[in-house]
């Protein structure tokens, strides 16, 4: 196997996965030349072409280096551009512990919220569940609901235009 250490992933040439397609259906890669390599928050593909001196990556669309959050990730996207994975060198120690996207403040507050929500809800829900065990809470029928909202309904409206008139 050719060594891929003369290279680091920031000084090889990026390559899109739609080349890495047609590089393999050509025969100019093969797993032999082949590393999953650990980088900064995960970890990266490098290969090195069967005639040539420059190792390349694997990049994004926009060209910018392609990270994986695990080796695991970055085989199964080599799996699927028909590539054998018998001879894959994967390299870990080089692997740095790091979040690949930063934290989403916004959403850490909504969950909090609901999570605050759901907590005064069960307060809620077991404080009238142990008021009608006790006895202390009345219970209506939906008849008797509905009268009881009817004469409500009927006293706001009686306020609303004697305050108008």
């Amino acid at each position: 196997m050719k060594s891929l250490q003369a290279s680091s992933p920031a000084t090889a040439v990026p390559v899109k996965l739609a080349e890495v397609r047609q590089l393999v259906d050509a025969g100019a890669l093969s797993d032999a030349n082949t590393e999953v390599i650990g980088v900064k928050g995960g970890y990266t593909v490098r290969f090195m072409l069967r005639k040539g001196k420059v190792a390349r990556v694997l990049a994004t669309k926009e060209g910018e280096l392609r990270v994986f959050s695990t080796a695991d990730s970055a085989l199964r996207q080599l799996r699927a551009v028909a590539m054998s994975l018998g001879n894959v060198v994967v390299r870990s120690s080089t692997y740095q512990p790091a979040a690949l996207r930063p934290g989403r403040e916004d959403r850490r507050k909504a969950m909090q919220q609901a999570n605050d929500y759901g907590r005064w809800l069960k307060a809620e829900t077991d404080s009238t569940l142990a008021r009608v065990a006790n006895g202390t809470a009345t219970i209506y029928t939906q008849a008797e609901f509905d009268q009881r909202s009817a004469t409500r309904r009927a006293a706001i409206v009686r306020r609303r235009n004697e305050a108008g008139a």
